[in-house]
């Protein structure tokens, strides 16, 4: 099967690595990865990776992410969702207050990331740790919130679509909205609306998938779709890099045609103390058959092959 990603849509009340197994054994397939958990409580899309392409899980987790998310104000749980222990606090917002508060939060934000998460701390999940009774503050961090719209407001709630970096928590979003006057909130309902350029429309449901696979007119999200709509820089394998890449030897700088580029780029974007993360880009073949993922992160190039395991 050619088939490298499947926009699949959670339901509420399902964990995400549930949905993966489940999709394990209607592809017939277990190598395959998500690029980023959504809450129990929460619905959308999830973006799996399939076979050699979950080498990709990283890049697909760098993604912006669009949520729309329902915040209720005045009542607060422990874990800022709607399964937690609940807090009432009745201080509820004016109209002007919501809106000034949504334009506060909106460009490079200071996140506390909720207790409940699965952040770790020495090995352990702060979430792991909370239900033993061990309640650890996460290390506050640093996320872009690159757009907010509040779709509907009253003084008891309001609904709200959040365009975000990776890492960000909308829970932690609404309790830090609330905080803005005074009060406390949990988030009710959330929705991912998309990841990248993948959205919610195109997602398939548990039945949708078995069926389009009975019928087999299941869309192909074929590698090189994959790589389309994650906008990686792509190169192209000179014929000894082609070769090289056939017989798996080690690949090299002098493998690809024209490298200049991509290296002065990495080397430029490396040495910045803000971004001390990998970059990306891919090298293929001249009729596109070998795709080579090139990382570079601190100052060396590795490279994997992305067509086969």
């Amino acid at each position: 099967m050619n088939l490298s990603c499947i926009p699949i849509y959670k339901p509420a009340g399902i964990r995400s690595t549930a949905l993966v197994s489940q999709v394990k054994r209607i592809l017939n397939t277990k190598k395959i990865g998500h690029t980023g958990t959504l809450d129990s409580f929460a619905e959308g899309i999830l973006l799996l990776l399939i076979g050699p392409a979950t080498r990709l899980s990283e890049i697909c987790m760098k993604q912006k992410k669009t949520y729309r998310a329902l915040i209720r104000f005045g009542i607060t749980t422990d874990t800022l969702d709607p399964y937690g222990i609940p807090r009432v606090v009745p201080v509820y917002p004016q109209a002007h207050q919501i809106f000034e508060a949504v334009d506060t939060l909106t460009g490079v934000i200071t996140q506390r990331p909720p207790i409940y998460s699965a952040l770790k701390i020495d090995g352990n999940r702060y979430s792991d740790l909370a239900r033993k009774g061990i309640l650890i503050e996460p290390v506050p961090r640093n996320v872009r919130i690159y757009d907010a719209k509040l779709l509907y407001a009253s003084h008891y709630e309001a609904f709200i679509e959040l365009t975000v970096s990776k890492g960000t928590y909308i829970r932690s979003y609404a309790r830090s909205l609330a905080e803005q006057w005074g009060g406390v909130a949990h988030v009710k309902r959330l929705q991912r609306v998309s990841l990248g350029a993948f959205h919610i429309s195109e997602s398939y449901t548990l039945q949708s998938l078995e069926k389009e696979l009975e019928k087999n007119t299941l869309r192909k999200h074929s590698l090189t779709y994959l790589l389309q709509n994650l906008h990686i820089t792509k190169l192209l394998l000179n014929p000894i890099g082609e070769k090289k890449a056939l017989q798996g030897a080690e690949l090299h700088q002098q493998d690809i045609h024209d490298p200049n580029q991509f290296v002065a780029q990495a080397l430029e974007k490396s040495s910045s103390k803000k971004l001390q993360e990998s970059i990306y880009a891919v090298a293929c073949s001249r009729d596109n058959s070998i795709h080579i993922l090139i990382r570079f992160y601190k100052g060396h190039f590795r490279y994997r092959r992305l067509d086969i395991l």
